[in-house]
């Protein structure tokens, strides 16, 4: 279900593997695909549309920010790169499966010369962004902790600015639901 929520990439990679599954009985693959056809008609995506426009504003207000933006899976995080791209900003990708020497040369980079870095949450944990001040959950994780661990990222010593954090949900899904949640919970854990 998270990945499906993830963005509209992810999901209909998701509904495409599972409508051409044989484990799965033959009417949960045709709806499968029926969903799916109804995904390629879709022409707006307002989630990486508020995206775009987040990113928009943090760079008017000030041009030499950095952003860290988190998602839980590569496609979605191909597809932020790719709806990005037009505006000629510096991405560096943060995913599973890269050598310590890569990891420690994504992030110098990060810090040193690019504008973005987009991760997995292979770079929620053990990692130190206190040189970057905008933090977007492109996708939350289900888990209130992991979200906090997240955000410890750049609410390190030496953070030397207020972080701005944004959380995105598509409205009335149950992603909306579990972002909810999640707020109300990290608001209430003392």
């Amino acid at each position: 279900m998270p990945k499906i929520t993830s963005s509209s990439r992810s999901a209909m990679e998701s509904l495409d593997r599972i409508a051409k599954d044989e484990k799965y009985h033959g009417k949960t693959r045709q709806f499968a695909a029926d969903i799916l056809e109804k995904y390629k008609n879709i022409k707006k995506d307002s989630k990486i549309e508020k995206l775009v426009e987040i990113v928009q504003n943090i760079y008017k207000e000030d041009k030499n920010s950095k952003i860290l933006i988190y998602t839980r899976h590569p496609t979605t995080l191909n597809y932020i790169v790719e709806k990005l791209a037009p505006f000629n900003l510096k991405i560096v990708e943060f995913i599973g499966g890269l050598e310590r020497e890569e990891k420690t040369a994504r992030i110098k980079e990060f810090k040193e010369s690019a504008d973005i870095l987009i991760s997995t949450d292979t770079g929620s944990e053990g990692l130190n962004f206190q040189f970057c001040a905008n933090l977007i959950n492109y996708d939350l994780p289900w888990n209130p902790m992991s979200v906090e661990k997240r955000i410890g990222r750049l609410d390190r010593i030496g953070q030397k600015k207020d972080i701005n954090i944004y959380s995105l949900a598509t409205k009335d899904t149950m992603e909306e639901h579990v972002v909810d949640l999640i707020i109300n919970k990290m608001c209430c854990i003392g």
